[in-house]
């Protein structure tokens, strides 16, 4: 993406080893990143105070969200949490998951990931998009199976990961 002669956008897979890279699965690199990303938010260097209670208010939105406390909130549980509108906390949620999606894509002029993490997720994603579920048991199932490489995996940023593809799981109506 970048053709410049120094790269200066921050990598949000700087902690991850080559050999983490390789044994992980995409969703504990996902976890990773997003771990960073939230430390990111939360760090002052560099901001403005208008700018650090803007970030502060995004790292909780986004780790209440996508239930990095065991929980998840919706986004009308964060609008009266933060006296801010349903509208808000969606048009946060969605710049960060755009924010991600370009990112991976690398086309993003503020960060970047090793390659090897962006296509450990765009092939989870190329996977998913071969699957023809009827049942949403089923589909959890298999890319549970598909994505998880030992116990020790949370599938608490499995939503994260739907959102960045735009993989939407829809009930049938009854």
């Amino acid at each position: 993406m970048n053709s410049t002669l120094f790269d200066t956008r921050t990598e949000l897979t700087r902690f991850i080893s080559q050999d983490e890279l390789n044994k992980s699965s995409a969703l504990k690199i996902l976890s990773k990143i997003f771990q960073e990303y939230l430390i990111l938010l939360q760090s002052p260097l560099g901001k403005t105070e208008s700018k650090i209670e803007r970030d502060k208010i995004l790292c909780t939105i986004l780790s209440k969200y996508y239930g990095v406390d065991g929980k998840r909130y919706t986004k009308e549980d964060l609008s009266l949490l933060l006296d801010k509108t349903t509208e808000r906390i969606r048009q946060l949620i969605n710049g960060f998951i755009d924010l991600l999606k370009e990112v991976v894509a690398d086309q993003s002029l503020e960060f970047k990931l090793k390659p090897e993490a962006a296509q450990k997720l765009n092939s989870v994603y190329n996977t998913i998009l071969k699957f023809r579920v009827v049942s949403i048991k089923r589909f959890e199932y298999e890319v549970k199976k598909l994505i998880f490489v030992g116990d020790d995996d949370d599938d608490t940023l499995l939503n994260l990961l739907f959102d960045i593809y735009d993989i939407e799981i829809r009930s049938p109506h009854v």
